[in-house]
């Protein structure tokens, strides 16, 4: 249910939109551990990916612009992470519970088996950044239980298919961004209280000619203050059009469905859209059953 803000003060940019991404290093945090836990914080593996930058920009497929791009999405990850614990702090010190949501990802290098476990331990890594941030502050509220988490490790399962698994092309299967872009811990949140919500839609996937996660939507439109003539279904994102098209066109050729390539987007990017729809809650419908068969992290834009 779409919600009105309570509250007259601007809400951060990553707050209004309920969604953002972290990125992790190939095989990152504890190399092949097998193990679902690790005493890292998201923090720490941040710091050491970001020294690894310039290996990305020697060893790539991509071009350096390309992978300093990237590097720059995963910068800001860093950062909304912070934005968010602090967030949260405020709600949490005046009474409200919430409910962190993730989704932890890998690229398709590993076994499927391995690689359920390193997205287990990435979620673990962000835990513990939470928990330790600040010097624990956010430790009450968890043991309180008025800040409570859902972990829902995916593994390399939600990685496209044409995202390389070749060891003997790690230009692609570990420095190339698409490949990149899977190593990833989607976060969301939600209160019990009904203050703020919105539906999630998610924020600064990075712009590559491979197919990445969902492309970064301008606010989106609120039902209860702007008009909205369709509700579309985003499913990818490209940074070139004829991508995007090529996309759309195997969605009608599998699916049978209205694929179609939005206008461009001001920050550049062309998402594709599995169908429109006249009414949010139809919508919502369709949904579910994407993100169930085709992408997990599929969104819906009001347009």
């Amino acid at each position: 249910q779409w919600l009105l803000e309570l509250e007259l003060e601007p809400l951060p940019q990553i707050i209004r939109d309920g969604f953002f991404v972290v990125y992790f290093d190939n095989d990152r945090p504890d190399p092949r551990s097998i193990s679902p836990t690790t005493g890292l914080s998201y923090e720490e593996t941040f710091e050491q990916y970001m020294e690894r930058k310039n290996d990305y920009l020697q060893r790539s497929e991509n071009t350096p612009g390309q992978v300093q791009q990237f590097f720059d999405v995963v910068q800001q990850g860093m950062e909304q992470l912070k934005q968010l614990a602090a967030f949260l702090k405020q709600e949490l010190e005046q009474g409200r519970h919430y409910t962190i949501e993730f989704t932890s990802h890998a690229s398709p290098l590993a076994t499927s088996e391995y690689n359920m476990i390193l997205s287990k331990r990435r979620f673990v890594s962000v835990e513990n950044f939470l928990r330790s941030w600040q010097g624990g502050v956010l430790e009450t509220y968890i043991e309180q239980g008025m800040l409570t988490y859902e972990n829902n490790p995916f593994g390399s399962t939600q990685a496209p298919r044409d995202v390389s698994a070749d060891r003997q092309n790690l230009s692609s299967s570990v420095y190339g961004v698409a490949a990149a872009t899977e190593r990833r811990v989607t976060i969301s949140w939600r209160t019990n209280d009904e203050v703020r919500t919105r539906d999630a839609v998610p924020r600064h996937a990075p712009q590559t000619t491979n197919e990445t996660r969902i492309a970064d939507p301008e606010t989106a439109a609120d039902p209860e203050t702007d008009t909205v003539r369709d509700y579309h279904i985003i499913v990818a994102s490209f940074i070139n059009h004829r991508d995007a098209e090529d996309k759309a066109v195997r969605l009608r050729e599998q699916y049978h469905t209205n694929a179609t390539v939005l206008p461009r987007a001001p920050n550049g990017w062309y998402r594709v859209s599995y169908n429109n729809y006249p009414s949010i809650q139809k919508a919502k419908t369709a949904l579910q059953k994407i993100k169930r068969d085709i992408r997990a992290d599929a969104w819906i834009l009001p347009m």
